[in-house]
């Protein structure tokens, strides 16, 4: 191998290390971004607030529902 091939090899290989690393880069930028985006203000609700007489609702709707599978399962 000539000077000039090694020369030529080793910038195909920077080549390819600034190519990963900016892969890398965007993937950082992603990552924080997302968790900036998910991160709420301490006693920030999410979602809806529902009432006592709701969640007792759903409860017996959801157990009604899931009976016959969880029976299955005994």
């Amino acid at each position: 191998m000539t000077l000039d091939q090694l020369i030529e090899q080793v910038r195909v290989e920077r080549t390819k290390a600034a190519a990963q690393l900016n892969t890398l880069d965007a993937a950082l930028a992603a990552l924080t971004k997302a968790t900036a985006v998910t991160a709420q203000a301490p006693g920030a609700r999410k979602g809806r607030v529902w009432t006592p007489e709701q969640r007792a609702q759903l409860s017996a709707t959801m157990k009604k529902r899931f009976a016959p599978a969880k029976k299955s399962l005994r």
